[in-house]
């Protein structure tokens, strides 16, 4: 057979058994070749050979890895002078790009867990670079299907345990209880007696602060007030490792459960402060199903960099909604939150001079 003929011929078998063919086209089409010789068979006209609306997930995370890879999107129709549509005949680049679209939005209607792990590989593909919003887009739609796929109205049972403050039942429960305990522990740092803004410094020999201890450390001392909040059957595990070998600083799990909340902590000196909750929280620690929490540490320190736009916030509260407007369609996912842990005597010094200020520009 000649070249074609092979990369036809494997083409309509993927088309009709994709079980049987799967691994043969995925070793042919490696030849570039191959590939666009098959993608002529399936693509030939404006009716694809391939169904994507019943393809299993793995055949169509191959058909987009290979076919995505040679043809990028569809380019916007051209227009005259008075912006009306040009003649345009239609080629093979433009039926590969719409199989391409097809496979990625059919992946985004999958509710299992393969189809979530299959749209993350694909975007981070760096050779599918122009497919990489598409994909994103499927891969936000993917999530909410699933999650809405594996909704369970709790029991009578449930919902009184999770109010008795036990053990949660399930994902979203153990968020709201996090978010909780973290807003209880925001205003016992600021009215509590027991000096819990100690173990986030180092002490001078009058015990006054002497600088941010390490992040890490501080990540343990978070670990702690934290554990004394919940039941011992929910873990909170530091330094907890997810797919590609990345690591959340603390991650909870509701015993029994395939999901979690994971908490990303930065100061608010940290360099990657305005980025982090978007290009490491969410990519890379959410799963499907999963929920994350990015905490801020605030220390009140100077060296905050600036923002993408407008002024640096000068308080906890402007920064966490500055964070928030980071966050869109992941907003029932994803919360912002921001804990200072300054001293009272740190604290009350930077208001005075926030007083001074706002009283020196009133003259």
């Amino acid at each position: 057979m000649t070249v074609a003929q092979r990369a036809h011929w494997v083409a309509a078998g993927l088309a009709a058994a994709p079980g049987r063919y799967y691994d043969r086209f995925e070793e042919m089409t490696k030849d570039e070749e191959i590939l666009r010789e098959a993608a002529e068979f399936l693509c030939r006209d404006a009716a694809p050979r391939f169904p994507t609306s019943d393809g299993d997930v793995a055949t169509l995370r191959l058909l987009v890895s290979r076919i995505g890879r040679l043809f990028p999107p569809e380019a916007p129709a051209e227009t005259d002078s008075e912006g009306r549509p040009m003649g345009h005949f239609l080629s093979l680049p433009d039926f590969a790009a719409s199989l391409t679209e097809r496979c990625i939005e059919a992946l985004g209607s999958h509710p299992d867990d393969e189809a979530g792990d299959a749209l993350r590989a694909l975007r981070d593909d760096a050779s599918l670079v122009h497919w990489s919003r598409k994909i994103q887009e499927a891969g936000k739609r993917q999530d909410t299907i699933q999650r809405d796929a594996q909704f369970r109205v709790p029991t009578i049972q449930e919902v009184a345990h999770t109010l008795g403050r036990s053990v949660p039942t399930n994902t979203d429960d153990l968020f709201g209880m996090v978010l909780g305990a973290l807003d209880g522990l925001k205003k016992e740092v600021r009215w509590s007696d027991a000096d819990i803004w100690r173990p986030f410094w180092n002490e001078d020999a009058y015990g006054k602060p002497d600088g941010a201890k390490p992040e890490n450390s501080c990540r343990d001392a978070l670990l702690h007030l934290l554990r004394h909040r919940f039941d011992d059957r929910i873990e909170i595990r530091p330094e907890a490792r997810h797919a590609g070998n990345f690591r959340s600083d603390l991650r909870l799990v509701v015993p029994g459960a395939t999901n979690s909340v994971s908490i990303e902590i930065k100061f608010d000196k940290s360099r990657d402060l305005w980025e982090a909750v978007v290009d490491q929280l969410i990519p890379k620690y959410l799963a499907p199903g999963d929920r994350g929490i990015y905490l801020v540490l605030w220390l009140g320190s100077e060296e905050m960099p600036l923002p993408p736009t407008g002024p640096p916030p000068t308080t906890p509260e402007a920064l966490q909604e500055r964070l928030r407007e980071f966050l869109t369609e992941e907003r029932d996912r994803v919360a912002v939150r921001v804990l200072d842990v300054r001293s009272p005597q740190q604290r009350f010094a930077a208001e005075e001079k926030s007083e001074r200020s706002r009283s020196g520009s009133r003259r």
